[in-house]
């Protein structure tokens, strides 16, 4: 199992993601964020997650689109800058894998005033 100094590095570490959900965030950035290597950092993380910290971060992502889809009427485009990703259209790409709709049927089907 995981030791306390190693799950604080891990929640420390989703602190920061969380927090910086929109900056592009490598692996080498965050591992340096909470003090370990990038080889270390990946290993615990993956440890005590059982994703790898870009899967993990990809996830927060589209959570914190959907969110976003549900409770504004921002554009697509401004909800993917605003969620980390480089452009709509791999925004879209990203959340049709993870949500099997594309994000206008989303917010279609979810939106709430």
């Amino acid at each position: 199992s995981i030791s306390i100094t190693s799950q604080t590095i891990v929640d420390n570490a989703i602190i920061y993601m969380n927090d910086n959900i929109e900056k592009k965030l490598t692996v080498d950035d965050i591992a340096s964020e909470v003090n370990v290597s990038p080889s270390y950092f990946a290993k615990l993380f993956k440890e005590s997650t059982k994703k790898s910290p870009i899967e993990y971060l990809s996830n927060i992502r589209i959570e914190k689109a959907k969110r976003l889809l549900k409770i504004t009427d921002k554009n697509l485009t401004d909800i993917a800058f605003d969620c980390g990703f480089s452009s709509s259209s791999y925004f879209s790409h990203c959340f049709i894998e993870a949500v099997k709709i594309t994000p206008s049927e989303y917010r279609k089907r979810f939106f709430s005033r």
